[in-house]
């Protein structure tokens, strides 16, 4: 399916979810006014609101509307299944505020039953509308690879695997080596054959070399075109790169081995953004009142500083000093030795505050300041960046953005002492999956479950 037919169905798909909250609203209200239980006007229009809200965050933090490139009825059923479920969890907690009002319980029940009916209904319109279109309209357009050398077998082995994206037609100019061309007879050899695909009505086609310094790119470019023909060159990175992100700019080619979206200046300023909001929220309605209260309970049981801070290594191995609550006594090892299980340098109120993650708090000045990011690898000990670095290869990679109080990592269950080489290296994949994964839904789903897992309790809180 075309690229813009699919964002058609999606916008369809969007609009058929909002009406159908709507009419589910509608009807749940009116059965319940029917029998006197709600004020029908005084409440409706006040719900829609909520009602879109909730549903837009779920949709949002499961990416419902916005799954273009891995497009398929599998993956809007799925996430259509995963924001109902999580959209029922926020009208609970909306909802649910008045425990003892039955009246809500009962909206809740009916509105989510009516709303999955509408849900399953327009799915089933939408699967029988898509596979339709699929049918009718989504002409796979023919492709050939001129250059019969191992990448163009490669290549065409690939083409061959994909079967429902391209309808390959072969090797153009199987038979004959290139290689044994010079620079102007393997020129005219690919002009040939590029005449021979217009001929064919192939509408793509793709050249591959080891070598495009032998011909003059921009002539082959204009002789493609000038039949029509959509031409792509292909070179071989996998000698050198196992996987690698391609980006142009002012007329350059850059690769890199990762896809770092956060290397994108408007994905920094939103994470940025998103980062000073959230700090100062908690700072003005958490920090303010939390901070005296610790300050005397810290006090009464442990002489010393409020704080502890301690350098750690930030984005490109930056250092800054890192703020936490301290939750243990004064001692010579802080700085080379992490916290175990049963620590007898933690003190009782300690080792609650390291349970809950209330010794973190501080670490939203380092947020506000700019040091730390809501969400992002953990900064480690510099002494433990150094030991690390050794042993893990891609260790430092993690240090391509700033720290976070919490992260992929710590949601995966990597959090605390890493006696084991092995755990570490598990916490460092699982940080390289944030950065090449980033995304504001992403780091939102990230924060949720830590809340989720603070109250529930983590066992390698300690």
């Amino acid at each position: 399916m075309k690229l813009k037919y699919k964002y058609y169905f999606i916008l369809i798909l969007f609009i058929f979810d909002i009406i159908s909250l709507i009419l589910s609203a509608n009807l749940s209200f009116k059965l319940l006014t029917t029998h006197q239980l709600l004020e029908f006007n005084l409440i409706l229009h006040q719900s829609y609101y909520i009602l879109i809200s909730c549903w837009i965050a779920s949709a949002g933090l499961f990416r419902l509307y916005y799954s273009i490139n891995s497009f398929s009825v599998e993956t809007i059923y799925r996430c259509t299944f995963r924001t109902f479920i999580f959209f029922n969890f926020l009208l609970f907690l909306v909802f649910y505020i008045d425990i003892h009002n039955t009246s809500f319980v009962i909206l809740h029940i009916i509105l989510s039953f009516i709303l999955f009916s509408f849900l399953s209904i327009s799915r089933f319109l939408l699967t029988v509308i898509y596979y339709k279109y699929k049918k009718k309209y989504s002409h796979i357009k023919s492709v050939g690879i001129i250059g019969f050398n191992i990448l163009g077998i490669k290549l065409s082995q690939y083409f061959e695997s994909h079967p429902y994206e391209y309808n390959f037609i072969g090797i153009l100019d199987e038979n004959i080596q290139s290689i044994n061309f010079n620079n102007i007879e393997l020129q005219n050899h690919i002009i040939k054959f590029i005449n021979f695909a217009s001929n064919k009505k192939i509408s793509k086609v793709y050249i591959a070399l080891n070598d495009f310094k032998k011909i003059n790119t921009k002539t082959i470019f204009y002789e493609s075109e000038k039949l029509g023909i959509k031409l792509k060159l292909v070179n071989d990175f996998s000698n050198s790169l196992s996987t690698y992100h391609s980006t142009y700019k002012d007329g350059f080619q850059f690769l890199s081995f990762r896809n770092e979206k956060l290397e994108e200046i408007q994905s920094r300023i939103y994470k940025r953004l998103f980062d000073i909001i959230f700090s100062s929220l908690v700072i003005i309605f958490i920090l303010s009142w939390v901070y005296p209260i610790l300050a005397i309970i810290i006090k009464s049981q442990s002489s010393g500083p409020l704080l502890f801070k301690q350098k750690r290594n930030g984005r490109y191995n930056s250092e800054f000093y890192c703020y936490k609550f301290r939750s243990m006594h004064i001692n010579a090892l802080s700085d080379i030795m992490q916290a175990t299980r049963n620590d007898n340098r933690i003190f009782p109120f300690g080792s609650f505050m390291r349970r809950t993650n209330i010794d973190e708090l501080p670490q939203f000045f380092n947020i506000f300041l700019g040091d730390m990011s809501v969400v992002g690898p953990r900064p480690h000990m510099l002494n433990h960046n150094i030991e690390f670095k050794k042993i893990i290869d891609n260790y430092m990679v993690r240090n391509f953005i700033k720290p976070g109080i919490t992260g992929l990592a710590q949601i995966s269950g990597f959090r605390g002492e890493t006696k084991d080489i092995k755990l570490m290296e598990a916490r460092v994949e699982k940080d390289i999956e944030y950065i090449e994964n980033w995304s504001f839904a992403f780091d939102i789903k990230i924060i949720i479950l830590t809340i989720f897992l603070t109250f529930k309790g983590d066992k390698n809180a300690f």
